[in-house]
């Protein structure tokens, strides 16, 4: 009876092991299929790798394995389809897989004679089931420090999670080592192991839908200050139309009193009043004029404030503003993010290193180029002075240019230098249809 139990659980606990370790490289890519059709896709592959263990088990070990083996890579090549993935990661998660269960085989071979020292060979089947838990024990074991490894470069990842996540499979190991061998006669020893890998599952399951939530909660908050990033340019651009709307009023008032004083005759009056005209209008209003509201909104709005911080801001635009193939929406968000970022860069040098930002825009027929070119503090010193959450937000930011030049069919450069930072975006310029 604890035969088949065991047996069983096995089965089970492979097919948990197998969608485990696919969702800990393919979580993220899976096809939009239903829960059902991912369910028993795993449960066929585990019944055609039960029955071939069946039908080959009086052929020589050797031939057997062999045969095992490659049944696995099949199906578990056939399981990556339900994922979009590269062939060459399809093939990597078959192959791997069939070492994460064939390490703790092997591994336990080798222990065998320690662990049953005492035990005749003639009656080593009776702790089969025994050997196939540790075995799985330890699979498990592998399968955690898989996943810490392969996410080690995901923030929110801490170390509190990865020692939560070995926790339970290395109690389980030394539970599995101190205890006896002896007490491996009783069956209740059995239903503790098999209680104990259940409570592994439960743990691993768990704490990754913990991660998920705290993974959420972050993306939210960076959502939130992207929308207040937005809502601040958007500000800025209607600004700028309100003070080109304003700029037509004024104008017409200063053509009224141009044509006054052109019919009396008062010549040396026009003069004084266009130099105060034009002072005012260098003062508040745009000093970039493409035809493009966002490039003249924000360039125009970061050149004052980089005057206002003594930053010197350099310019050369020259686009035609109905060859820009990107929509206003985005091209706020690259524009915004690469000045916020160049000027939030510039500010942080300490005199009297040189303080500097250029910016280059162009159309030709064939691309739309945006290159901004910042001075920066040494690496050193940015990082003291860089918080963290600047370094997120930044981050988020930088994230969203890229997907935005990808959305275009772009490419998106940066070169970070010791003093200097450089970004170039090229957008292709696709026929009007």
């Amino acid at each position: 009876m604890i035969n088949i139990l065991v047996s069983a659980f096995s089965d089970i606990f492979d097919l948990t092991l197998l969608y485990f370790y696919i969702n800990i490289f393919l979580k993220e890519n899976k096809k939009d299929y239903s829960n059902l059709v991912y369910w028993a896709s795993y449960i066929i592959v585990e019944c055609i790798i039960s029955i071939n263990s069946y039908l080959f088990i009086d052929m020589f070990s050797s031939l057997r394995t062999s045969l095992n083996i490659i049944i696995g890579i099949l199906t578990t090549f056939c399981i990556t389809l339900l994922y979009e993935t590269k062939f060459s990661t399809r093939l990597f998660i078959s192959i791997s897989f069939q070492a994460l269960c064939g390490i703790p085989e092997n591994f336990i071979a080798i222990l065998l004679p320690h662990f049953f020292s005492q035990v005749e060979i003639s009656h080593i089947e009776d702790y089969e089931p025994y050997i196939l838990i540790m075995t799985k024990i330890l699979a498990f074991f592998l399968l955690f420090a898989i996943d810490i490894f392969w996410h080690r470069h995901i923030k929110g990842r801490s170390a509190s999670y990865n020692l939560l996540l070995l926790l339970t499979p290395v109690i389980t190991l030394i539970i599995t080592i101190l205890i006896p061998h002896t007490l491996y006669r009783y069956n209740s020893t059995c239903f503790i192991f098999l209680s104990l890998i259940l409570l592994n599952i439960v743990n691993y399951y768990l704490l990754g839908n913990t991660l998920q939530v705290a993974d959420l909660k972050e993306r939210e908050k960076q959502l939130r200050q992207q929308i207040n990033f937005q809502s601040e340019k958007y500000q800025q651009i209607s600004t700028a139309y309100r003070n080109t709307r304003s700029l037509i009023h004024d104008t017409k008032k200063h053509f009224f009193y141009i044509n006054d004083c052109l019919k009396s005759k008062q010549y040396d009056l026009i003069s004084n009043y266009m130099e105060d005209s034009l002072k005012i209008i260098e003062h508040n209003y745009s000093r970039i004029n493409t035809g493009n509201l966002v490039i003249d909104a924000f360039i125009s709005n970061y050149m004052y404030m980089a005057k206002q911080e003594a930053i010197e801001f350099s310019t050369n635009i020259q686009v035609v503003a109905d060859n820009i193939p990107v929509k206003d929406y985005d091209l706020c968000v690259i524009i915004g993010n690469l000045m916020d970022n160049s000027i939030t860069a510039a500010r942080q040098i300490p005199v009297p290193y040189p303080r500097q930002i250029i910016v280059e825009i162009f159309t030709d027929k064939l691309q739309f180029i945006i290159h901004v070119k910042n001075t920066k503090c040494h690496t050193k010193i940015e990082q003291n002075t860089n918080s963290a959450d600047n370094e997120l937000y930044h981050g988020y930011g930088t994230t969203n240019i890229k997907n935005i030049t990808e959305k275009y069919n772009g490419t998106y450069s940066c070169f970070p230098e010791d003093q200097t930072f450089e970004t170039i975006i090229v957008i292709p310029i696709l026929e009007k249809k």
